[in-house]
C-alpha cells in the first residue's frame, strides 16, 4: 500500500504545482479537500481488500466539512459498501445523513435485516 500512497501524492503535488516554496497541503487544500483526500485514500484501501464481503467497516463522521456535492457522492460510496461487506458502522453527527443513509440501505437489504441509527 506505501507506493500507492507515495505515487498519490506525488500525482497531487504535481497537479497543485506544490514545490515545497511557502506553500504545503496544510495551506494548499481546504479542510473539505483534506477529509476527502483522506476519504478517497480509505475507500481505495478498501475496495483493494478481496475479502471485503467478510469484513466489517468502520467510518468515523465521513461528511464533517463537506460541501452538499461531496456528501452525496460520500453518501452513494458508503450505500455501495454497505452493500458489498459484512457490517457497515458509519459514526457521525449529521442525523439527515445518517437517516438518508439508513434509508437507502435498507432498499438493499432483504426483510429481516436491519439498519438502525442509535
Amino acid at each position: 500500500p506505501q507506493p500507492f500512497f507515495d505515487n498519490a501524492f506525488s500525482f497531487i503535488r504535481q497537479a497543485l504545482n506544490i514545490s515545497g516554496e511557502g506553500i504545503s497541503f496544510a495551506t494548499a487544500l481546504s479542510e473539505g479537500d483534506k477529509r476527502t483526500l483522506a476519504f478517497a485514500f480509505f475507500v481505495a484501501k478498501i475496495e483493494a481488500d478481496l475479502s471485503l464481503s467478510n469484513s466489517i467497516v468502520v467510518v468515523d463522521d465521513p461528511m464533517c466539512s463537506l460541501d452538499e456535492n461531496r456528501k452525496e457522492h460520500t453518501r452513494f460510496i458508503l450505500e455501495d459498501m454497505g452493500k458489498r461487506c459484512s457490517q457497515l458502522i458509519v459514526l457521525g453527527h449529521d442525523l439527515y445523513f445518517l437517516r438518508d443513509l439508513q434509508d437507502r440501505l435498507k432498499k438493499g437489504y432483504p426483510k429481516g435485516v436491519g439498519t438502525g441509527i442509535v
